[in-house]
């Protein structure tokens, strides 16, 4: 049995900062290169968002190995990641700290594992940019510009990846060819 009048006693802004750090970690992809590094960061911010006093001395609640079982485990259940999302959708219209926390975490979780399909979208397909026409990736662009019509016309496109069917999300993790990556990083394109 646990006893309750021992455990420790928090505010209101200190467990803003832990719900903070469980959702983010629900979402965020962690390993032990930018685990500590990453939550810190965020922690702090928390910290200053929620009014929590600078001396709370609030910290990652798992090691690195804990966190990632942790999120392995719950980012399965696409129902809970949905009803997160819309939770914090509700809650960032609220004032004072809930909504200011709740639009933090949404900045911080939109478009986890899909930052090739942001920039491709942002840099080139917004652009016009030339790049779609040319000879080494004109094979690949119709299906490329399918899955973006899908994740656009998505509720909420920067979270795609649990609003759309299973199969649209397979889609969506179709191999950005290295062809896109050479013309990326060889600057081929100007706009």
């Amino acid at each position: 049995m646990i006893d309750m009048d021992s455990a420790p006693k928090i505010n209101r802004a200190e467990a803003l900062v832990y719900l903070g750090y469980f959702i983010i970690l629900l979402f965020k992809n962690i390993s032990s290169n930018n685990y500590l590094n990453f939550f810190n960061k965020r922690l702090h911010a928390l910290k200053a968002l929620a009014g929590c006093y600078e001396s709370a001395n609030i910290a990652p609640v798992f090691k690195q190995k804990m966190a990632s079982q942790f999120k392995i485990i719950l980012e399965s259940y696409r129902d809970l990641c949905r009803q997160v999302i819309d939770c914090l959708q509700e809650e960032k219209s609220r004032g004072k700290d809930v909504g200011i926390v709740a639009n933090y975490i949404l900045d911080i979780i939109s478009w986890t594992d899909m930052s090739a399909h942001k920039w491709i979208y942002e840099c080139l397909m917004l652009t016009g940019s030339l790049v779609f026409y040319h000879d080494a990736v004109k094979a690949e662009i119709k299906p490329l510009c399918q899955v973006m019509d899908k994740i656009v016309r998505c509720k909420y496109p920067q979270h795609f990846l649990y609003y759309d069917s299973l199969e649209d999300v397979g889609k969506q993790k179709v191999k950005i060819s290295t062809t896109f990556i050479f013309l990326k990083e060889d600057s081929y394109f100007v706009n």
